[in-house]
């Protein structure tokens, strides 16, 4: 069996998946809904696409997570959709230190409060991305 895109919203052991992941030598579209960053995701050198949810991003952990999406080895979209845990401001300097990284194309960053509502500069989207319907329908996973 080949399994080319894999969509997972309850995951109970993130560390299981980000070991799975690199095994898939066929996936090219990713999706998963996780709490919070607390692992490096290996992706396998075949994904196109990843679409990440995490209910809580801290500014460190949104920093770790753009370091490693830019050290990938070959071109991947990655649309990151997370809730802000502290200041807005320390998600605008990370916007504006991913703008600076020739690896990273940032194409739209916006915060979002707890009830959905854009508030100014958490969706970030690394690379080209799918539609923007996708944040509509996803921002309820916050």
């Amino acid at each position: 069996m080949q399994t080319t895109s894999l969509n997972m919203t309850k995951i109970e052991h993130a560390d299981l998946l980000s070991q799975t992941l690199p095994l898939l030598t066929h996936l090219q579209h990713l999706r998963v809904c996780l709490k919070k960053y607390d692992m490096e995701m290996k992706l396998p050198e075949c994904i196109k696409y990843v679409f990440i949810i995490y209910t809580t991003l801290s500014p460190s952990s949104l920093h770790h997570f753009v370091q490693n999406m830019s050290s990938t080895k070959h071109s991947v979209q990655c649309k990151l959709l997370f809730r802000v845990e502290e200041n807005n401001d320390e998600y605008t300097r990370l916007k504006q230190n991913c703008c600076k990284l020739k690896s990273v194309d940032v194409q739209q960053f916006e915060v979002v409060n707890k009830q959905g509502t854009v508030l100014s500069a958490a969706a970030l989207t690394l690379s080209a991305t799918a539609g923007d319907g996708d944040d509509n329908d996803d921002k309820r996973l916050l």
